[in-house]
């Protein structure tokens, strides 16, 4: 910068260093000796008031903001309401100082301008400060609109309104006072009230968590109630997010076989990555203190919080995330909406039981008992197999009792169906195959049933409602000779001694896979036949199973 021209070349001062001026401050009438008024009203020099004062409030209010990470994820002392006042106090307190920083270096480059005026020199440097005091200003405001606002407008909610965004939580308390279920949100009182209940019912000993996740500190606070107490955690739907903070607690974590663990990293309106590193660092100290490998953590907590990962339960075990997948024996069905009513349950069901649906379309009355049986053993607290087992104990003798009503096209499916079956069990196990086509099918076979196979039964199970329907009697000698023909196609497979085993009145365990070997011979002998003369034999042996 150089100086405005004079008359005198002599009288020419030396060109002027950045900042011309001496860095003590200004000698001006009644000023104060305090350092936070002498700014405020521009008393220092410009270099001071700009590269001193501003550079150290820049840093502390660097420092500050960094600090409303921790407050808004932090700790056991989660509360909203103390949440929201320390995060206006720490924001007001930025504001103020930012204020007090921009207003003092812009009075102290309006009097270092009118020095500089006085003197007859320019004043490049006092519009310099004043541009990147507006800048500054600008530069605030957004801050404050992008991440301010954002942040009290949500702890506002946390705090005053119930937070509204999360799911309202639940608590419910069955299989004999032993067990819990959390579904809904994570939020505050969640954890008073869950330790109110564990004193109520000091018999519990399992936690289900069936939850789309809620407050990282409210997790927090959740994970060492349950880690205290050495509860076992179980997902039987879904635990989402900051459930999976929670669930991490349990010193045994099982989930169903359609139980899902979904995880990504924390977000808060308001914040970027860095701003919740502090919500990260919480979250994998507390899963890995619980045995989660690292690497598994590290994967988990990057996953944008716009997306989610659903880990196999391969994935989980290898990561020591589970201790086991439950087989439904060991816990109570759990994982549905609170308050949920038959009606709806019925609903849910059928969405995975397309039977019910058309039992409910067709048989109204059988619906409504079946859905009673249920919603009974679900409020009683009963066992997934239990559940299972007694809905199976309904719907095999209805399908049983419309099977042989069914198209012919849906009969030779069935046939088609009991023949892998067949084959499937006595690859692994004669004795269950033996008890499956001897006596029909229980819970021992199901367990074993390949899950393809279950999926193509419930299928089957709806088509035969769907067509079930009063069929014309078969004449008895047409039936005579069609069986006189599937009887000779046995014969060219199997020995008479073979054939005669399943006619047998007993049959030892050294005959068993036989027994199953031959069955399937005389269904493969019969979907071998024209479609309509199937029917005939298919409708005639499942009639006489009713």
């Amino acid at each position: 910068m150089s100086d405005t021209a004079r008359s005198d070349p002599a009288a020419v001062p030396p060109p002027d260093p950045v900042f011309p001026d001496p860095l003590p401050s200004v000698v001006a009438p009644n000023r104060s000796g305090n350092f936070i008024v002498r700014h405020w009203r521009g008393e220092y020099s410009l270099p001071v008031s700009y590269w001193l004062v501003g550079f150290l409030v820049s840093i502390v209010s660097l420092v500050v903001l960094k600090a409303i990470g921790p407050a808004l994820t932090a700790n056991l002392d989660y509360d909203p309401t103390r949440i929201f006042v320390e995060l206006a106090l720490l924001w007001i307190g930025v504001v103020s100082v930012t204020t007090w920083q921009f207003v003092g270096i812009w009075r102290s480059a309006t009097h270092y301008a009118a020095r500089r005026r006085r003197d007859g020199r320019g004043t490049v440097w006092a519009v310099l400060a004043k541009i990147a005091v507006v800048l500054g200003v600008l530069n605030s405001t957004v801050q404050f609109t992008r991440a301010g606002v954002p942040q009290f407008r949500e702890t506002f909610k946390m705090a005053f309104l119930g937070d509204p965004a999360m799911p309202a939580y639940s608590l419910r308390v069955m299989r004999d006072n032993s067990e819990i279920e959390i579904t809904g949100g994570l939020k505050f009182g969640l954890t008073e009230d869950f330790e109110k209940t564990l004193r109520e019912f000091p018999r519990i000993h399992v936690v289900h968590l069936n939850s789309v996740g809620g407050r990282v500190g409210e997790a927090a606070k959740l994970y060492h109630a349950i880690r205290d107490k050495g509860l076992i955690t179980y997902v039987d739907a879904a635990c989402l997010s900051a459930c999976t903070v929670a669930f991490a607690a349990g010193r045994e974590r099982w989930i169903a076989p359609t139980g899902q663990l979904g995880f990504h990293g924390p977000a808060f309106p308001g914040f970027n990555a860095a701003g919740l590193a502090s919500a990260v660092t919480m979250q994998k100290t507390l899963m890995v203190a619980s045995g989660f490998d690292p690497a598994f953590v590290d994967r988990a907590l990057a996953v944008p919080n716009t997306q989610i990962w659903k880990p196999t339960p391969q994935e989980l075990t290898a990561a020591h995330v589970i201790t086991a997948v439950s087989d439904g024996g060991q816990f109570a069905i759990s994982g549905f909406a609170p308050g949920i009513t038959a009606e709806q349950m019925g609903e849910q069901y059928a969405r995975f039981l397309p039977v019910l649906a058309a039992i409910k379309a067709r048989l109204p009355d059988e619906y409504r008992s079946i859905i009673s049986l249920l919603y009974d053993d679900y409020s009683a607290g009963a066992t997934r197999d239990a559940v299972v087992a007694d809905a199976r104990r309904r719907l095999f003798p209805l399908i049983a009792r419309y099977r042989a009503m069914a198209d012919d096209s849906v009969l030779i499916d069935v046939a088609d169906l009991i023949i892998d079956q067949y084959t499937a069990l006595n690859q692994s196990d004669p004795a269950l195959c033996y008890q499956y086509a001897s006596t029909g099918i229980n819970a021992a076979v199901l367990k074993q049933m390949p899950a393809p196979l279950i999926k193509r039964e419930l299928a089957l199970e709806q088509r035969i409602i769907e067509t079930a329907a009063r069929r014309a009697p078969v004449d008895e000698q047409q039936t005579k000779a069609l069986w006189r023909v599937v009887g000779i196609a046995l014969t060219a497979s199997f020995s008479p001694d073979q054939i005669a085993i399943v006619r047998a009145p007993h049959v030892v365990p050294g005959q068993y896979a036989e027994y199953c070997a031959v069955t399937s011979g005389m269904l493969r002998a019969i979907v071998a036949l024209p479609p309509s003369d199937a029917g005939i034999l298919l409708r005639s042996m499942f009639a006489g199973k009713n």
